[in-house]
């Protein structure tokens, strides 16, 4: 379970915002520039809305088109909607146990960036987006390696990588 755990939150590391180079590319860095920025950590309905139509409507049919923000962003949200857009926001009330923002779901992502000046919401539709496991995870046992302590030690090593298939799907807006 542990090996599973840091697996994931390494993979969710790379698919989120991976540089490409060395290691995965992630959705963040190839998705297309939505034009808007300087949004703070609490964007504003009209912000929102204006992400979501900056990208053409085929994509806004999926089932996979959503907002994802990190929980920090999304809390921030909450604060807002709640004062000033309450019939377009609706919480979690529903099967998937997501939050809504005007018929989109609202995705929680641990790895979205919060600093000032990132990219730090993205909106579309997310089946664009593939990942690819090159290979099964190797697990080695090192039992030489730290003998002389007493313990044994774990490598483990999986080739993935993942690539926007179409940039014009996904949008980000800079926080």
């Amino acid at each position: 379970q542990l090996l599973a755990r840091r697996t994931d939150v390494k993979c969710g590391a790379y698919c989120t915002a991976g540089a490409g180079t060395t290691e995965p590319t992630g959705v963040t860095v190839e998705a297309s520039d939505s034009g808007l920025s300087s949004l703070t950590t609490s964007p504003t309905l009209d912000n929102l809305i204006d992400l979501k139509y900056s990208i053409d409507a085929e994509w806004h049919e999926s089932p996979s088109f959503c907002f994802m923000a990190h929980p920090t962003t999304i809390k921030g949200f909450k604060k807002t909607l709640a004062a000033e857009g309450a019939a377009f926001f609706r919480p979690k009330s529903t099967p998937d146990g997501y939050d809504y923002l005007d018929g989109t779901p609202l995705i929680a992502n641990r790895h979205m960036p919060v600093a000032d000046g990132s990219r730090g919401i993205i909106c579309g539709d997310l089946n664009e987006f593939a990942v690819v496991i090159r290979n099964e995870i190797l697990i080695q046992r090192l039992d030489e390696r730290f003998a002389e302590l007493y313990q044994t030690a774990f490598s483990a090593v999986l080739r993935m990588d993942s690539h926007l298939l179409n940039t014009s799907a996904v949008k980000y807006a800079t926080i």
